[in-house]
Parts: structure tokens; C-alpha cells; sequence
């Protein structure tokens, strides 16, 4: 197709008669190709791989699983996602009741990446994390706490207001809806 449309563009002058409009798409062939870079996900390389505690990636063994373009991009038996599914999430509630991560006040990231990519390596519902991922979780995790916490303590406030404001004897002295659609009213 975008041949035919350069031999048209090629031949406007030549041609007589009623013409169609050009096709609805850009015509690629009439552009030079960029030299950049493409962006893309780029393979981990083996020191962080051994950092982090991540396997490599074997060409038919991990074929079959979930994310399987982006494990073999990045060169990991697993793939690195951020903490996203429900097995992940309490699987992070856990080294938090277990304390793994809450005996100092700042946690060993690095310790702690390495046991919960262990985790990942016998779970497929757990998958890679790397240090900067656990961390912004911890702080999302830290954030949510806190905000069930101050809910919890203002509730005693909270629910008498809550009542109040929801209370259906309230609506008794409310205009009734009008049954049929409201005309506009046109002013000439």
C-alpha cells in the first residue's frame, strides 16, 4: 500500500481523471529511520541479578510462565514487578507480623530483597522484587497504617457526625421529586 502510494505521489502530474483520496495513514517508506535507541526493558545485569538474590534466566525452562517476554528481556527466572497481587500483599503483611522488617528503624533492604526473592523462586504468585520496590511499598504500607490508625482513633467523633448526616428522618420535610421530566422555561 505505501508503494502504491508513492507511485501516485510520483505520478499526480501524469495521471487524468477523477483521483481517490489519499489512504488514511502515514506512509512510513517516506520517512528516514530514526538512529536512536529504541526504549524498551533492558536485561539486569549479573551483579545486580546476584545483589538481589534473582535467578537467571534458561532458555525452555521458563518458558511457560506468566510474563514470559518480559522475564526473558530482562534475563531473570522471574519477572520484577512492583508488590501488586493479592498473595504478594500478604505475603508483605507477614514480614511485618513476623518483624523482619520492622526490628530497626530502617530496614535491611538488602537482606530483606534476598529473602522474599527466596519466596518468589518457590511461589508463582509471588514474583522479583528489588530493593527500591520493597522500599516504596514499605512507604505506601507505612501511609496506609497511618491513616487507619487516625481513623481508628477519631471514630468515637466520627460516628455520631456519620449518623447525623445520614439519617433518613432528615429527608422527611424535602420538596417530592416531580413525577414527569421539568420543562425549560424559554424567555423571549
Amino acid at each position: 500500500m505505501n508503494e502504491i502510494q508513492e507511485l501516485r505521489l510520483y505520478l499526480k502530474d501524469i495521471l487524468v481523471g477523477p483521483q481517490t483520496p489519499d489512504p488514511p495513514w502515514v506512509n512510513s517508506n517516506l520517512y528516514q529511520q530514526t538512529t536512536e535507541v529504541p526504549i524498551g526493558v533492558l536485561p539486569v545485569p549479573k551483579d545486580v541479578r546476584d545483589t538481589n538474590g534473582l535467578g537467571e534466566y534458561i532458555e525452555g525452562l521458563n518458558q511457560r510462565q506468566a510474563y514470559n517476554y518480559l522475564v526473558k528481556r530482562q534475563g531473570t527466572r522471574k519477572a520484577i514487578l512492583s508488590v501488586h497481587t493479592p498473595s504478594e500483599r500478604t505475603l508483605f503483611h507477614n514480614f511485618m507480623q513476623k518483624s523482619l522488617f520492622s526490628n530497626l528503624s530502617t530496614p535491611d533492604w538488602k537482606h530483606e530483597v534476598k529473602v522474599w526473592n527466596g519466596y518468589a523462586d518457590s511461589n508463582p504468585d509471588i514474583h522479583y522484587k528489588l530493593t527500591e520496590q520493597l522500599q516504596l511499598y514499605f512507604s505506601h504500607w507505612k501511609s496506609t497504617l497511618n491513616m487507619k490508625e487516625s481513623l481508628s482513633m477519631t471514630e468515637t467523633a466520627r460516628l455520631p457526625l456519620i449518623h447525623k448526616l445520614t439519617d433518613l428522618s432528615r429527608t422527611l420535610g424535602a420538596p417530592p421529586v416531580p413525577d414527569q421530566d421539568l420543562q425549560p422555561h424559554l424567555a423571549n
